[in-house]
């Protein structure tokens, strides 16, 4: 069974996860509500929606239950950041499912053969993908949308860069 287009898509969601997360790691915790203005989305709602959708995007791939705790409601789909954690989980549980979940999701992912990629979604993608590859297609896509959102927070902030 080939596995050329998953591989090169788990590859790929591994690299854009592994910006993302060098450009979580040495952000000051007093900082995790930083936003240069109130539509900004900051560090703790971007980790928390990141997991909650790494969550939603391995459902789409296995059908198995989401497994995401009701307090990460407030990161979902249509949710705004808040500028105070006041409601929030803590941003300790925040960085520990944000680790899980994309875990999980490559796990699944990796697992998949090319033939498993051309399926549909075992779950309702509310028009985002056709397929299970193009799922992980967006998944990457998505990753990256709040990198780069991350990544000019970091520069106001006067945190160094990540790449280059």
């Amino acid at each position: 069974m080939s596995n050329v287009m998953m591989s090169r898509a788990v590859r790929d969601l591994q690299w854009v996860h592994s910006v993302t997360e060098k450009l979580t790691i040495d952000w000051p915790d007093a900082m995790a509500l930083h936003q240069n203005k109130p539509t900004d989305n900051h560090l703790w709602w971007t980790m928390g929606h990141l997991a909650s959708t790494y969550d939603w995007f391995r459902h789409l791939l296995d059908g198995k239950p989401m497994t995401m705790p009701e307090s990460f409601s407030v990161f979902g789909y249509g949710s705004k950041p808040q500028p105070s954690a006041d409601g929030y989980p803590s941003l300790a549980e925040v960085r520990a499912h944000f680790a899980r979940t994309f875990t999980e999701f490559c796990k699944v992912a990796g697992s998949m053969s090319d033939a498993d990629g051309a399926k549909p979604c075992e779950s309702d993608p509310h028009g985002l993908a056709n397929d299970k590859l193009e799922a992980i297609n967006r998944a990457i896509w998505h990753d990256g949308w709040h990198s780069g959102q991350l990544g000019a927070l970091r520069k106001s902030l006067g945190l160094p860069s990540v790449i280059g």
